[in-house]
């Protein structure tokens, strides 16, 4: 098909003129559908998006395409009508989705086209992850480099033959428009039907290959330190990351090397994170005034954001900084984490109790205006600007388009009283601009890696009121749970099944939750949200733990074992198995564990660096477990408080801690670990184990300190 490598050739994709009416008869919609024709190039518009519970497919509800969301019925439209199926992916905060929106779908001429030759689906990638990493191979197969919007075209049978990401709606700078793409996609459709369905069976070829992983053999020990040391040859310590010409925080690996340099007393590993955690910082990544950390920059000095705000990135980043707080001694880095909690709370808590997923970019009908700033809005606000304006780098040249500045911190000390009152008047005055629109959807993975970060932080750093908040949004979560113990993607009703990361990051948040808050109902949950993660995902022949459940109807099941701005599922996944195993829950099933592993020793094997969370799995397994469990007689008991202190005052990564009380032992019979381990009358008693074997219980704060700190017991 050489028509798809010479529009490859000029160049279609970024990431992340009129056309005569039809001479065909008008396609038929459904229902009260009204959406373009030939002979209807006047709104107003509607389609099946138009009650959605994804702003972001909701927000194309009054488009003039004919948009089906994804599902059966648009495939059987596509095969009655002997035509292709066009899909769209994109996701709410994502700029190039509305550049898109605004240019083609919203364009009655473009769209009269699109609905006579054409099927469209559109989806949202953060509601099928399963959809869109499937279809995002092949994108990178088809183009060599994907982004969002996706754009591919599929045969009635789902297979894509043609893909790529933004089309400019008509060609222009010898990028091909998208409306000519149509054309020519139209024109081969019906001229050359057998060479579509070669190159698509083709495509379908690749995309089984690269979903079947060559596993099946023992991961060799020491991968973990494999990883470390290629993370910390390919980091840049002059731009402080891994970037080449961006930089995104990449979390999965930044908590990896955390852990790894106190585990293994590793300096390089700790120097490291601690250089990246003050670049960020101090960088326009980010948001000095709100809080909180935009996407990425489009510059490796971490200066320029591109400036969406993402659930997944915020709480990653509040439980790295939260840690790194603590293990490094470094102040700065717990009010970092601080801030990221209390953006959360303010700005992405849903009357539920459960968080959003994200905040566009654009406002105003640009990105990033809500942001930037003019020394003339500087001294509006704040009558003394002058320190404000030399510690956040605003001049009149300013660094972002329009002589404006994104603000990034160059000198001062940003918890001194004056910087501290002026941002917070900057915040107060910002809040009357046009904000940024939220992404309202409620992503249970993401909730997941909310709620365990907000535990850790609040433990870490003495607040309870992020527990709290943590367990508003945990019940919240559990309140969509299905009888049948399937979690739901999203918090909607009518929401599609969740996927392998929405149990492996919600088993993984209330393990977090129950190390703060000794209520066994997370404990519990945990351990039933992991058995169900069992049963659908896992694949007892080849021990893959698959994204989707098999009743998804994908053309390829896949598994990704490998980190990305998430950490993996599988890598997850084990986490809350092995977590569950050292507690001696029913989940915690060894051979799974290992399979799992066995079934990842090829990505283990080549490139370690890009499994991180299961490196780290693999690197606990190597050096054993720590567990401590502290039997009250009371919660309230006034010897408890210097025990819990003793045990937060340093970050454990290899740690299982419980709290037992009278109240709460009986319901926790089912897990062996806490056998035998019961309050002894109203005397409290402290257990230090490894791997299981316990020390002789202790009363005594002294005797608890040394056995737990000792450094010959691995942490």
């Amino acid at each position: 098909m050489l028509w798809v490598f010479t529009v490859i050739m000029v160049g279609l994709s970024f990431a992340c003129g009129q056309v005569a009416p039809a001479a065909k008869p008008p396609v038929e919609t459904t229902g009260d559908y009204r959406t373009a024709q030939g002979n209807q190039l006047e709104g107003p518009w509607n389609n099946r998006l138009a009650e959605a519970t994804s702003p972001y497919l909701a927000m194309h509800g009054a488009d003039p395409v004919d948009w089906y969301p994804w599902g059966d019925e648009a495939f059987e439209a596509a095969k009655k009508r002997n035509v292709p199926v066009f899909l769209s992916i994109g996701y709410y905060a994502c700029h190039w989705c509305h550049v898109m929106h605004h240019e083609s779908f919203q364009d009655p001429t473009i769209a009269a086209y699109l609905n006579e030759h054409f099927v469209s689906i559109k989806v949202d990638r953060e509601e099928r992850p399963d959809v869109d990493a499937l279809y995002m191979d092949a994108v990178h197969i088809i183009n060599r480099h994907g982004g969002w919007p996706a754009s591919l075209w599929l045969t009635s049978d789902r297979l894509p033959f043609f893909a790529g990401t933004y089309f400019p709606p008509a060609t222009r700078h010898g990028r091909m428009g998208f409306l000519d793409i149509l054309k020519k996609i139209t024109t081969d459709w019906q001229e050359k039907p057998a060479d579509i369905a070669q190159f698509a069976t083709q495509i379908y070829a690749r995309l089984q290959q690269r979903a079947t992983a060559p596993g099946g053999a023992d991961t060799p020990p020491g991968v973990a330190e494999r990883a470390a040391q290629i993370l910390v040859n390919q980091w840049d310590s002059t731009t402080r990351g891994w970037g080449v010409r961006r930089q995104f925080p990449m979390t999965a690996n930044l908590e990896f090397m955390l852990r790894y340099g106190i585990t293994h007393d590793n300096a390089s590993a700790m120097s490291l994170v601690k250089g990246q955690l003050e670049a960020m910082d101090e960088g326009g990544i980010h948001d000095h005034l709100g809080g909180g950390f935009h996407r990425y920059t489009v510059d490796r000095e971490w200066k320029i954001p591109h400036f969406e705000k993402m659930l997944y990135d915020n709480a990653q980043l509040l439980s790295v900084y939260a840690q790194a707080a603590v293990a490094m001694k470094h102040p700065r880095f717990g009010q970092v984490a601080r801030d990221i909690a209390d953006y959360l709370i303010r700005e992405m808590t849903a009357p539920s109790g459960a968080f959003y997923s994200s905040q566009s970019a654009d406002s105003e009908g640009e990105e990033g205006t809500f942001y930037v700033w003019t020394p003339t809005e500087i001294r509006a606000v704040l009558p003394d600007a002058v320190g404000f304006l030399r510690a956040y780098g605003i001049t009149d040249a300013g660094n972002f388009v329009g002589q404006r500045t994104v603000l990034i911190r160059e000198e001062g000390d940003p918890e001194s009283a004056y910087l501290a009152a002026a941002r917070l008047k900057m915040r107060e005055h910002r809040a009357t601009r046009e904000n940024p629109p939220t992404d309202h959807k409620q992503v249970v993975a993401w909730n997941g890696l909310a709620i365990g970060a907000l535990s850790r932080a609040g433990r870490l750093l003495d607040e309870p009121r992020y527990i709290a908040v943590a367990k508003a949004a945990a019940e919240a979560v559990l309140k969509h749970q299905a009888s049948t113990g399937q979690l739901p993607r999203t918090l909607d009703n009518g929401a599609p099944a969740g996927v392998l990361e929405d149990y492996a990051f919600m088993s993984e948040g209330l393990l977090d939750l129950w190390g703060a808050d000794p209520d066994p109902t997370w404990l519990l949950a945990a351990n039933q949200i992991a058995e169900q993660m069992v049963q659908r995902f896992h694949d007892p022949k080849t021990g893959a733990l698959y994204q989707a459940e098999a009743t998804a109807n994908l053309i390829v099941r896949r598994s990704d074992v490998t980190d990305g701005a998430e950490p993996s599922g599988p890598g997850r996944a084990a986490s809350a198995l092995l977590r569950l195993r050292v507690l001696g829950g029913s989940a915690g099933d060894i051979k799974i564990i290992d399979s799992v592993l066995q079934n990842a020793h090829w990505a283990l094997d080549r490139s370690p660096d890009n499994a991180s969370s299961l490196c780290d799995v693999k690197d606990r397994l190597e050096r054993g477990s720590r567990e401590v469990v502290i039997a009250s007689p009371s919660l309230a008991s006034p010897a408890l408080s210097g025990f819990l202190d003793i045990v937060n005052a340093r970050v454990r990564p290899a740690l299982a801690f419980t709290l037992l009380s009278p109240s709460t032992t009986a319901q926790l019979s089912g897990f062996s670990a806490f056998l035998g381990k019961e309050p002894d009358g109203d005397k409290l008693r402290a257990f230090v184990c490894r791997d299981g074997v316990c020390r002789q219980p202790t009363s005594e704060l002294d005797v608890f300190e040394r056995e737990l700190n000792n450094p010959e017991q691995r942490q």
